[in-house]
Protein backbone atom coordinates (compact mmCIF):
# COMPACT_ATOMS: atom_id res chain seq x y z
CA UNK A 1 0.00 0.00 0.00
CA UNK A 2 1.24 3.92 -0.91
CA UNK A 3 1.10 6.65 1.17
CA UNK A 4 -0.18 9.56 0.46
CA UNK A 5 1.19 12.50 3.20
CA UNK A 6 -1.11 15.29 2.36
CA UNK A 7 -4.40 13.13 2.16
CA UNK A 8 -5.09 14.70 6.11
CA UNK A 9 -4.49 18.02 5.11
CA UNK A 10 -7.14 17.68 1.87
CA UNK A 11 -9.66 15.90 3.96
CA UNK A 12 -9.98 18.61 6.96
CA UNK A 13 -10.04 21.20 4.33
CA UNK A 14 -13.03 19.21 3.01
CA UNK A 15 -14.75 18.89 5.96
CA UNK A 16 -14.65 22.31 6.77
CA UNK A 17 -16.69 23.22 3.55
CA UNK A 18 -19.05 20.80 3.73
CA UNK A 19 -19.60 21.97 7.32
CA UNK A 20 -19.50 25.54 6.49
CA UNK A 21 -21.76 24.51 3.34
CA UNK A 22 -24.29 22.37 5.62
CA UNK A 23 -23.56 19.32 3.10
CA UNK A 24 -22.07 15.85 4.05
CA UNK A 25 -18.46 15.28 3.02
CA UNK A 26 -19.12 13.18 0.54
CA UNK A 27 -20.69 15.32 -1.28
CA UNK A 28 -18.44 17.83 -1.06
CA UNK A 29 -15.78 15.52 -2.06
CA UNK A 30 -17.61 14.09 -5.10
CA UNK A 31 -17.84 17.92 -6.09
CA UNK A 32 -14.06 18.45 -5.68
CA UNK A 33 -12.44 15.35 -6.54
CA UNK A 34 -14.45 14.02 -9.41
CA UNK A 35 -16.52 17.24 -10.86
CA UNK A 36 -13.87 19.94 -10.24
CA UNK A 37 -16.87 22.04 -9.03
CA UNK A 38 -15.71 25.97 -9.12
CA UNK A 39 -16.86 26.87 -6.17
CA UNK A 40 -15.59 24.20 -4.05
CA UNK A 41 -12.23 24.34 -5.71
CA UNK A 42 -12.20 28.20 -4.94
CA UNK A 43 -12.54 27.57 -1.22
CA UNK A 44 -10.45 24.18 -0.97
CA UNK A 45 -7.74 27.14 -2.13
CA UNK A 46 -8.48 30.28 -0.37
CA UNK A 47 -8.89 27.72 3.24
CA UNK A 48 -5.31 26.09 2.64
CA UNK A 49 -3.59 29.82 1.15
CA UNK A 50 -5.27 30.78 4.95
CA UNK A 51 -4.21 27.68 6.99
CA UNK A 52 -0.57 27.40 5.22
CA UNK A 53 0.45 30.54 3.94
CA UNK A 54 3.72 29.49 3.02
CA UNK A 55 2.53 26.21 0.89
CA UNK A 56 4.07 26.21 -2.53
CA UNK A 57 1.08 23.17 -3.82
CA UNK A 58 -0.40 24.27 -6.81
CA UNK A 59 -2.13 21.12 -7.45
CA UNK A 60 -4.17 18.09 -5.87
CA UNK A 61 -4.15 14.40 -7.01
CA UNK A 62 -6.54 11.98 -6.28
CA UNK A 63 -5.96 8.39 -6.16
CA UNK A 64 -8.83 6.20 -7.38
CA UNK A 65 -6.99 3.37 -6.32
CA UNK A 66 -6.93 4.52 -2.60
CA UNK A 67 -9.06 7.00 -2.77
CA UNK A 68 -6.63 9.30 -1.11
CA UNK A 69 -5.39 12.45 -2.47
CA UNK A 70 -2.25 14.61 -2.21
CA UNK A 71 -1.21 17.71 -2.83
CA UNK A 72 1.98 18.71 -5.23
Amino acid sequence: MHVHDTNKIVKKILKQIAQDENKSFQAVKKLFAFYADPHVTHRFWEILAKQKPNHKYIDVFHCPGCDQFDLE
